[in-house]
């Protein structure tokens, strides 16, 4: 029981961290994007250490919180829908172990993604985000490019704290 309540103890801090960094970034007037893309690391933490059930009870908590206390509504719909979701999201690809395939994934979740936020609501994009004025479609693969960027740097991270996690515990 005891490993249970940790679990769960350790997922609701991690939801508190990305609720904080995500609450900072609809406060302060610059570095909205890279707050909002480090409130998702809290995330990656809880899949990292304890599994993807806590991942997502982490990023499901987090955004459910962020949907109801943050001014931008926005900001909080990018965690929920890029940044947050994005960790376990990825967890679960890695798990096909065919690099082609995994990034064929990861790549459909980036351009639906990039659609989503190009054609559907660049409203809520831009009310978080400035965005540069630029036509649909140059903008929907600048932020695909971005993406794979950020996704590549994910894996470096990730790596370096699953190792760091698990020589510590």
């Amino acid at each position: 029981m005891k490993y249970n309540v940790s679990r769960l103890t350790f997922g609701a801090l991690m939801a508190a961290l990305s609720l904080l960094l995500l609450g900072a970034g609809a406060l302060l007037p610059f570095g909205r994007l890279a707050l909002c893309a480090l409130a998702g690391l809290p995330v990656a933490v809880a899949v990292v250490r304890h599994g993807l059930p806590v991942g997502w009870l982490t990023w499901a908590a987090s955004g459910g919180l962020a949907l109801a206390l943050l001014p931008t509504k926005g900001l909080a719909l990018l965690y929920l829908v890029v940044f947050g979701l994005y960790m376990p999201v990825k967890c679960l690809i890695e798990r096909l172990g065919r690099l082609p395939w995994e990034w064929a994934c990861k790549l459909a979740y980036g351009g639906g993604v990039s659609a989503l936020f190009v054609w559907a609501l660049p409203a809520l994009l831009a009310e978080s985000v400035a965005l540069p004025e630029v036509g649909p479609f140059l903008l929907a693969v600048a932020l695909l490019a971005l993406f794979a960027l950020y996704d590549l740097a994910l894996t470096r991270l990730l790596a370096a704290l699953a190792q760091r996690l698990t020589r510590k515990f």
